[in-house]
């Protein structure tokens, strides 16, 4: 064996490793792609709520509920954590809930008037239904 086959062996050597090593890392570069483009699929089939409060005086507020998600909200009910049973708070608009379908960007309103609250941030749930759950729950502060 003369010197130039020891060059064409080592180059050899040199490509099966570059090879393998290529070989390993875009296996490993395919399993981050696939779980991304799960993550971004999950993330648009999700929907999300949120509810602000605007205040009109005397007690009186007006609550907007708004999907900021991505896939439509369907069925939106809120649980007021007692604050219904305790005759803290009267919903005017009671026949709008649980709401049937909220698309992307769209909101609702109703009035309701609170009164007697000794806690200025009472804590409310929001369920509802998505395409990627039909459990889905977020707890609120209102703050008032």
């Amino acid at each position: 064996m003369n010197y130039s086959d020891y060059i064409a062996l080592g180059g050899l050597v040199i490509s099966i490793f570059v090879a393998v090593w290529s070989y390993c890392i875009n296996r490993k570069l395919n399993k981050q792609q696939e779980i991304i483009n799960k993550y971004q699929i999950d993330s648009y089939s999700k929907a999300d709520i949120k509810i602000e409060v605007s205040d009109l005086g005397k007690g009186k507020r007006t609550f907007v509920i708004t999907n900021i998600g991505y896939s439509p909200a369907k069925n939106i009910r809120i649980d007021w954590n007692g604050l219904d049973k305790e005759d803290k708070i009267s919903i005017n608009e009671q026949h709008k809930l649980p709401y049937p379908i909220l698309n992307n960007r769209d909101s609702f309103s109703f009035y309701a008037l609170l009164y007697g609250l000794e806690n200025r941030s009472p804590v409310v749930f929001i369920l509802w239904e998505d395409d990627y759950s039909k459990n889905n729950r977020k707890e609120v502060t209102i703050s008032l």
